[in-house]
């Protein structure tokens, strides 16, 4: 990577190194919006934002109005492995690249349709590929049928991409995993142990029992597990930390009770929940909480309307280390509130926060591996050129390998390390220097980075000052047991 500093701004030019193990930049790119196409006008505010990663500095903001898919608040989307969108839904269909539904993709929940406008859940379905099935992907949905709103049940479908020259085809549909009174969203994964399998986990609503799945070439196996106490389900956000050992849930119980975040440990050997830890969030009047886990495990931020808490996951007494990392600065669009709500991980290293309401931007956490308010918690850093509603999309760590060593790790993929890095100017008085974060992935164990003017760094997360502006090849090798890149 070449950096061009100049007194005041820098250009830079990428370039990818290569390695035996594919990038899985499933997450590529997101998409937002509604009512775009024939719908509307092509100059108003309807239509779909994309949000790019490619260039890994700051997404790249698309503006899309002739694209007419509508998100309430399901949203998951896959890309390939190189970062090409393939296909997104929004809990009603599955639109291919082009942005027309794909073959077989209309009413994959036909139980609950709300007339083409997506379904009004957060994290009401999610996409995964199929192991050891070339080009093909699982999608796993809630949908109400037939007793709505107390019979969410669980579907999963299977996507192939090779079908319809490349646009693809839903070659399996409602397929039925567990008929059931499910909580309202909430579905998540992450990897099996084994660097290839998926797990999921959907909780049975106002309950303590909750549905651990797994993914595998030859099946889906589905448990029911109970654990801790009986949870109120509302507007809320389930996750897993990065390395996949902490399940985390989050609730909007009712205005007459906080809402409150629940924590355990997960194997991801066994798919067993553990270690249940509970605790309810102070200001009564809020509406939606969302969650996310800092790329390296060890911060967890709780979003709560108004409110951020961190929290360290890595602490004896978790909720002991509680700090407000930041509070809603008021701005509103029209009439709404421009808040908290569900937060997702993104390639960059950030974590990317919306509203609860319609708005035309979304909030982002800089440098989520920081303590407290050096994690730089940026509202409305983000300007879209739609309107957005409270969609996020619903996206996994695709980018975690198997655990090695475990007794779990028998298919020999091992964890051959990934070079990724983003630069930027923290001090804009301070020009010419510049923070380094590492976004490497496959568990580096050592990081050595020379600067283009002869200096080096075996730092991880390096701060280098330059002496004066010009252009530096900056480069960066990660390196493991296995392997460097």
């Amino acid at each position: 990577m070449k950096l061009h500093i100049h007194t005041l701004c820098i250009f830079f030019i990428f370039g990818a190194s290569c390695s035996r193990l594919m990038a899985q930049m499933h997450d590529n790119i997101w998409l937002f919006g509604a009512g775009g196409g024939s719908q509307t006008p092509m100059n108003d505010s309807f239509g779909m934002t994309l949000l790019d990663f490619s260039e890994i500095l700051m997404p790249q903001i698309i503006e899309k109005q002739q694209y007419s898919a509508n998100f309430q608040c399901t949203n998951a989307v896959m890309c390939d492995s190189i970062g090409n969108l393939m296909f997104y839904t929004n809990g009603e269909s599955v639109y291919s690249h082009s942005h027309k539904v794909m073959q077989n993709g209309n009413d994959i929940a036909s139980g609950n349709n709300n007339g083409g406008s997506g379904l009004r859940m957060p994290q009401g379905a999610i996409a995964l590929p199929y192991p050891d099935h070339d080009n093909q992907y699982v999608l796993i949905t809630l949908e109400a049928y037939p007793t709505y709103p107390f019979g969410w049940n669980l579907f999963y479908h299977v996507i192939d991409m090779n079908a319809d020259n490349g646009l693809g085809r839903v070659i399996e549909k409602r397929v039925l995993i567990v008929q059931d009174s499910m909580t309202w969203g909430h579905v998540t994964a992450t990897k099996h142990a084994n660097g290839r399998d998926w797990w999921f986990v959907v909780q049975k609503r106002y309950s303590n029992k909750y549905y651990v799945g797994l993914v595998k070439p030859e099946s889906l196996y589905i448990e029911l597990q109970t654990i801790g106490e009986a949870l109120i389900n509302g507007f809320g956000q389930a996750v897993f930390s990065s390395d996949g050992t902490k399940y985390i849930h989050t609730n909007d119980n009712n205005l007459l009770t906080p809402n409150q975040i629940t924590i355990m440990d997960f194997d991801r050997c066994t798919g067993k929940l553990s270690n249940f830890q509970t605790k309810f969030l102070p200001n009564l009047n809020t509406f939606g909480v969302g969650c996310a886990v800092s790329p390296d495990s060890k911060y967890l931020y709780v979003l709560n309307t108004t409110e951020v808490f961190q929290y360290d996951l890595k602490a004896q007494d978790i909720f002991s280390t509680e700090s407000l990392v930041a509070q809603w600065d008021g701005t509103y669009y029209y009439f709404w509130p421009v808040n908290f709500f569900l937060a997702q991980n993104a390639p960059d290293g950030r974590i990317y926060v919306n509203s609860n309401n319609g708005s035309s931007s979304m909030h982002y956490i800089n440098f989520p591996k920081r303590q407290g308010e050096q994690c730089q918690f940026r509202q409305n850093g983000i300007r879209t050129p739609t309107i957005i509603l409270y969609e996020m999309p619903n996206l996994p760590n695709y980018r975690l390998g198997p655990l090695d060593g475990s007794a779990c790790d028998t298919l020999g993929l091992d964890n051959h390390p990934l070079a990724r890095w983003r630069w930027e100017q923290e001090d804009t008085l301070q020009p010419l220097t510049i923070t380094f974060t590492d976004l490497s992935d496959y568990e580096p164990a050592n990081w050595y980075w020379t600067f283009g003017d002869g200096q080096s760094s075996t730092a991880q997360y390096p701060v280098h000052a330059y002496g004066a502006k010009g252009v530096y090849t900056v480069c960066l090798v990660v390196s493991n047991a296995n392997s460097a890149d």
